[in-house]
């Protein structure tokens, strides 16, 4: 819950839903080149920890690297773990949520070994963001349906545009 509140964590969000990803891809920076990036789950965990699959993140391989900010005794780690997410949130749900969990000393994905073979990226040039949300509107996909509370219901309301009488 802390990252889907903006309280900075190790975890970085991923989506399962291209729509989504899109959506955070066009929203974010508006004025400037945005990124959409695609991860294979279970080959960053065999490339990483030799398991394929996601993995729980109170057991296996992923439990030291949550358990590390709370126990001193527990080392750092260079790993990246992608795990299931537990659904405790409207957001997590409608997000369909998922997350990697970097280790401290973790390089950025893309400088891990075999990176091709688990992370695609796709440019998202500045100009075509109006374009695509507007289509991502069409399909449904606007603030509200990504965060589903009363804030952004108003704010997608203000947004919108009707004809004159």
């Amino acid at each position: 819950m802390a990252q889907h509140y903006g309280l900075p964590t190790r975890l970085l969000d991923w989506t399962e839903l291209p729509f989504v990803a899109a959506f955070f891809a066009v929203c974010e920076r508006p004025g400037g080149d945005g990124t959409l990036c695609a991860l294979s789950a279970g080959r960053l965990n065999t490339e990483t920890v030799g398991m394929n699959g996601v993995v729980d993140p109170v057991s296996g391989p992923a439990y030291p690297l949550f358990q590390r900010p709370f126990d001193d005794g527990v080392p750092e780690s260079d790993r990246v773990v992608a795990v299931v997410a537990h659904e405790v949130d409207a957001r997590m749900m409608v997000q369909r949520a998922a997350f990697t969990i970097h280790g401290a000393s973790a390089p950025p994905l893309e400088d891990l070994p075999n990176t091709e073979g688990f992370l695609m990226r796709f440019d998202v040039p500045a100009k075509a963001k109006e374009d695509i949300w507007k289509g991502l509107v069409r399909f449904g996909v606007r603030w509200s349906s990504i965060f589903p509370d009363l804030e952004n219901l108003s704010r997608d309301i203000a947004e919108m545009s009707f004809p004159p009488d």
